[in-house]
């Protein structure tokens, strides 16, 4: 993904994302301020003959998974575990504003409460949105029903269904993907391992067919936990944001 840091203001650059990313036609760029400025900066690009533009890196969210045991604790620390501070910290030094919200009630999810709790961030063309696990679902069903757009978005470790017989636990994973999220985000990642559970790697299968998804696959990072990298820390993740 091109990465340039904000400037308050749009940039125009190369290369042209929109035609990668699936979309038949750019924003207007007239309507977009050029950088410093603040004038409209029409600049055709002649590798697409037309005008065209990169939506520069904002702020990052990244939205944490469920637990591992079945007792609930609160409150509870699930947003300060595995590599997610490692890569704030990272983002952060490169300049890009990173925040790691705890949602509430992880153990039972409920759709609309995580709702409100992601709604109180900004989220932008600029932005670049990351899900963990059963974060992957959220961000998903977020994305679909709202019909926002991102920049960029990046599933690890996908988790989209639940063998729990708790109803409303079913209720959290109980939506149909906006396959148009593809054309409102301009680069998606999905991050599988090998020796992950077998659900989760049909959903990652599933999210390259149906969103056209970029598939990085790490072999032996399982769940991607602590315990199975072998650490904290996430450079091929940090590397698809500032690259």
């Amino acid at each position: 993904m091109k990465n340039s840091y904000w400037l308050g203001q749009g940039i125009w650059d190369s290369p042209c994302r929109h035609e990668s990313a699936g979309r038949t036609e750019p924003p207007d760029p007239g309507s977009i301020p050029g950088p410093a400025t603040g004038e409209n900066n029409k600049q055709n690009r002649p590798h697409c003959g037309r005008f065209c533009y990169t939506i520069v890196v904002k702020n990052c969210i990244i939205i944490h998974g469920g637990p591992l045991t079945d007792t609930p604790i609160e409150p509870h620390n699930l947003h300060t575990l595995y590599w997610h501070p490692w890569t704030k910290q990272k983002l952060e030094k490169g300049g890009i504003s990173t925040v790691v919200p705890p949602m509430p009630n992880p153990w039972n999810p409920i759709y609309e409460e995580w709702k409100e709790e992601f709604e109180k961030l900004p989220v932008t063309e600029g932005s670049v949105l990351i899900g963990h696990s059963r974060g992957v679902a959220f961000l998903l069903r977020w994305l679909s029903e709202t019909k926002k757009s991102a920049h960029q978005l990046i599933l690890v470790a996908p988790n989209l269904q639940t063998e729990s017989l708790d109803r409303e636990l079913q209720k959290f994973y109980d939506f149909e993907i906006d396959l148009a999220i593809s054309e409102r985000v301009t680069d998606i990642v999905v991050f599988t391992s090998e020796n992950d559970d077998v659900e989760n790697m049909e959903s990652a299968k599933l999210l390259v067919s149906t969103l056209n998804c970029r598939l990085v696959n790490l072999p032996t990072h399982g769940h991607f936990i602590t315990e199975e990298m072998g650490g904290n820390e996430f450079p091929e993740l940090v590397a698809e944001v500032v690259n």
